[in-house]
Formats: C-alpha cells, structure tokens, sequence
C-alpha cells in the first residue's frame, strides 16, 4: 500500500534507523518479511525489534497489518513497534477506541505490539504503548519527561480502557 505521506514516511523511517542505532542496533532499512515490506529491522545481539512507520491513524492499521505478517515469520523472537509522528491525542484515542467498529487498542495489546512515537524534528523516539524485551531498548525509551511518562503509562491508558468498558457494557464489542 502506497503511504499517504512519502516524505514523512522516510523521515520517521530514519529518526527510527538513528535513534537504534544510538542503542547499539544493527539496522536494516526496507526489509522484506513475507508478504510484507517492513521499513525498519533492528538487531542488537539475540535482541530483534520491526518497526513500521504510520503517518496518520488511517496508515496504522495496514503499518499493523505488515508488523502481524513479519510476527507469523519470527514469531516471539522480535519486539513489534507501530511508529507514529507527534500526532493529536484525539486521534490516538480515535484508533485505538473507534475506528473499524473494534478498539484497535484490545488488538494492539494482544499481540504486544507497543507504540512508538518518532518525532524528525527533535530525533527522539519515545514509547507511548507495550514494552521492550531488550532493556537497553526500554531504558531508552522511557527517556520521556516525568510527566508525559505519569501521562501515557496513567491516565491515558486508563481512560481508553474506560471507553472499552463502557462499549463492552453496551455490547458494542
């Protein structure tokens, strides 16, 4: 499927690339796994990590689509990440509660995919969802200030999960 922004595709592409390899990953762009062709692969050691980009919550589910395919090949050999930009938190809680008639969120989480978000600007990458295998890859991740960190791994996922209750009280799910 063609992206909808090519260029900011690429720049998270590489902001991801740059960001493992400050890790100590060996990166490997444009990766074909399957059916699919994922943008970043990362090793570091008998660590793995696939990442791929989602400009916008439209992109995410078919960036999804690619992270399962590249899962029934490696299986839980590898970290699965779902790569956003700095995007409006109206539009992360749109993916994950409402779009498709299903909350993506329940999915996401059952595959332990985590979410990312890349920011080409800054260089930084910081995890919103799930966790890493790799502890030098989590500790780098949960570079985040204080109060985004309280934000995301609080408040935020308690409030998606409120919205899920309450679909699943009114046997929407």
């Amino acid at each position: 499927m063609p992206q909808k922004d090519p260029a900011l595709f690429d720049q998270l592409k590489q902001t991801i690339a740059a960001f493992l390899e400050r890790v100590g990953y060996q990166v490997t762009l444009d990766r074909r796994i399957l059916f699919s062709e994922i943008a970043v692969h990362g090793q570091r050691g008998t660590h793995q990590v696939i990442c791929q980009p989602a400009t916008d919550i439209y992109e995410a589910v078919e960036s999804c689509k690619d992270l399962c395919t590249a899962k029934c090949k490696l299986a839980e050999e590898s970290d699965y990440a779902l790569v956003f930009p700095p995007i409006k938190e109206h539009h992360f809680i749109e993916f994950l509660t409402e779009l498709g008639g299903r909350p993506y969120y329940l999915d996401i989480r059952s595959q332990y995919l985590m979410i990312w978000i890349a920011n080409p600007l800054t260089g930084s990458v910081e995890g919103m969802l799930g966790g890493s295998r790799d502890q030098a890859l989590e500790k780098a991740l949960m570079k985040v200030n204080q109060a985004l960190k309280a934000y995301f791994y609080g408040g935020f996922t308690q409030y998606i999960n409120r919205i899920i209750d309450e679909k699943m009280r009114k046997g929407e799910l």
